[in-house]
């Protein structure tokens, strides 16, 4: 398999979206006889869908057969959500009402093998029709604001799928799926042990999987076969 020069630069560009409901852990107090008293809850968030950007390249390894190689691959992607914590989003007998406004900016840096095929692995547009299959390791830093130095930090595997198809440059559909709890945000109010006013103290928002659904474009695609 030749080496081609375009696949050591910034070749995937692309638009996402995540899906996910949330799990949310809550601490809120209540009026008590004397002052008030700590209640804990754990309920789901409404559905949540965030939009965003990705990009990243391939680098291949190891020609696999007639059309197939084995790729590294690096991506980085940002996506960006709203939501809210209410108390209509738990089953609390108690009169009380709380909303918390949350923004989540989901900062993915996944790094894997992929095995490609067809028309990708051998930049070759005549073959048309290109899939993907992959494995690794994403680190993904949650954050309450684009550009906020503290974040979350989580350490997920995850799996890898991909079809495109070249139109005078290749377009793909790609899922991948981050597996195991990611903390999305979470906050420690001070009082907990004394609480001195009814509503919201402490939240957790977690997920325990993620599964992202994007649409690519490799720029770069219309030259194969022309190196």
């Amino acid at each position: 398999m030749g080496f081609d020069p375009y696949r050591s630069r910034f070749d995937e560009l692309g638009f996402s979206a995540a899906y996910a409901a949330p799990f949310v852990e809550i601490d809120y107090a209540v009026p008590d006889v004397v002052g008030y008293k700590m209640k804990s809850k754990i309920g789901r968030l409404k559905p949540i869908f965030a939009y965003g950007i990705t990009g990243g390249s391939s680098i291949p390894i190891a020609k696999l057969g007639e059309k197939g190689a084995l790729f590294f691959n690096m991506t980085m992607a940002i996506n960006y959500t709203k939501g809210a914590i209410m108390n209509t989003d738990f089953k609390i007998n108690d009169k009380i009402s709380f909303k918390e406004d949350l923004e989540f900016y989901r900062w993915y840096v996944p790094l894997g093998l992929e095995y490609k095929s067809r028309a990708e692995a051998r930049s070759d547009k005549e073959l048309k029709t290109m899939y993907t299959v992959g494995a690794g390791v994403a680190l993904i830093v949650n954050s309450a604001s684009l550009l906020e130095a503290y974040g979350i930090d989580n350490i997920s595997p995850y799996l890898k799928f991909e079809f495109g198809y070249h139109m005078g440059i290749a377009f793909k559909l790609r899922a991948t799926y981050f597996i195991g709890e990611q903390v999305w945000d979470e906050f420690y109010g001070a009082g907990t042990d004394n609480p001195y006013r009814e509503g919201l103290y402490n939240y957790k928002v977690s997920t325990s999987g993620d599964l992202v659904i994007g649409l690519i474009i490799m720029p770069f695609s219309y030259t194969w076969n022309d190196n």
